[in-house]
């Protein structure tokens, strides 16, 4: 996700790799993130960390379901996948994580004039509309993909 040419890096680390030893990678699905019932302002949250990603940190947010090509074009077999996310209520572990990600992107966000209100109430308001609609946060999905090194 923040490598500059993670195709060079893949054919960089499988060349220190023996022949028939796998080499594995994850990376995050970033806009797969969502709420069900969806609520709005968990879909605001998300938009603008994918937006901030993408237009100030310079990341490709949808890596995850990128590592097949990315295998591929490096000169590796199809990798097996798997897919797996955190999700639950709006539990102080994911309301963390959330707001984790929010302040480490929130200087490349003001740069952008990114906006989802004051930071110190959003929490709160997270949980109470996810409160009101019954709704449960669905973490960004974390990608997992393996292969192994190909015998001369």
């Amino acid at each position: 996700m923040h490598l500059p040419d993670p195709v060079a890096a893949l054919r960089r680390l499988a060349g220190l790799v023996r022949p028939g030893g796998l080499v594995s990678f994850q990376d995050f699905e970033v806009s797969g993130a969502r709420s069900a019932p969806e609520i709005p302002l968990f879909d605001r949250v998300r938009d603008v960390i994918v937006q901030a990603f993408r237009g100030g940190a310079g990341a490709t947010t949808e890596t995850g379901t990128a590592l097949p090509g990315l295998f591929r074009t490096a000169g590796l077999p199809m990798p097996a996948l798997t897919m797996g996310a955190c999700l639950g209520p709006l539990s102080p572990d994911i309301l963390g994580f959330v707001m984790g990600v929010w302040r480490a992107l929130l200087p490349v966000a003001v740069q952008l004039g990114l906006d989802v209100g004051d930071l110190d109430r959003l929490p709160a308001r997270l949980v109470a509309e996810a409160t009101e609609a019954g709704a449960i946060a669905i973490l960004p999905p974390l990608v997992s993909a393996w292969a192994r090194v190909p015998t001369a």
